[in-house]
């Protein structure tokens, strides 16, 4: 044989590796809709003093919640969107689990340790995570209007929260803002969850037509900011082979 084959088939080593693709890459679990409810309740039960809806003693319960099931869920979640090299996904879960656990563990030492609260830090803490979401904010408008709409309310809570610091009116428009963001949050993985339970937009997430030449262009070549849940296997050429050692 000395025609030089380009077919995987001559080449059964090739050929098995091409087909291991799929298994030693297998699809990432979407880990959104967990990290996304656990996120929506524990901003509700948060917004449950602010809106007045009950007195502070809600606060004996959120740190719990918050450092666990809004805060190391979400952590959890981040850790898993780096799998599906989703960078949005990674930041986002990441920074707002920090957030919570930290908030969760802030109330811990003011409630039972009886430490001393400076509204100047509070004010700062919330502000820059207000920058943040803003931020986050920006980037969501390229992937879908429900995660955007979901950015932008978090965005104004903290900016409200910030504010309501030192005005009792605006703290209570900050929790019901709070409310917003939660109920959003709850939709949102609703919507993520049904989606991926059956295979196909059931409840659409919708497009901003402005930004979606952006994304369209963005699907010409590779971006951390799309989700891989399924790597393609790579086609590559064999090797030619010497005709000097063909029978």
């Amino acid at each position: 044989m000395s025609e030089r084959s380009k077919d995987f088939k001559d080449f059964p080593v090739a050929a098995e590796s091409k087909a291991l693709v799929p298994h030693s890459h297998p699809p990432a679990v979407n880990p959104a809709p967990m990290a996304l409810f656990a996120f929506g309740l524990t901003t509700a039960l948060l917004q449950v003093k602010h809106t007045t809806l009950g007195n502070k003693d809600v606060d004996y319960y959120v740190f719990g919640f918050a450092a666990f099931f809004g805060g190391l869920l979400q952590v959890i979640g981040g850790l898993a969107e780096a799998k599906r090299n989703n960078i949005f996904g990674y930041t986002g879960f990441l920074v707002y689990g920090g957030f919570w656990m930290s908030w969760g563990a802030s109330l811990f030492f003011i409630k039972l340790v009886g430490l001393p609260v400076s509204t100047q830090a509070v004010q700062a803490m919330l502000s820059l995570m207000g920058i943040f979401t803003f931020v986050m904010f920006v980037c969501s408008l390229v992937l879908n209007m429900t995660l955007s709409v979901l950015m932008w309310l978090l965005m104004m809570t903290f900016f409200l929260l910030a504010a309501g610091v030192k005005h009792e009116t605006v703290d209570i428009v900050g929790g019901w803002f709070g409310m917003l963001t939660a109920a959003t949050a709850y939709w949102l993985a609703s919507a993520e969850l049904l989606n991926a339970s059956f295979g196909r937009d059931v409840v659409p997430l919708g497009k901003w037509k402005l930004f979606a030449a952006a994304e369209e262009a963005s699907k010409s070549e590779p971006r951390l900011t799309r989700s891989v849940s399924k790597v393609q296997p790579v086609e590559t050429e064999p090797q030619p082979v010497d005709d000097r050692y063909t029978v």
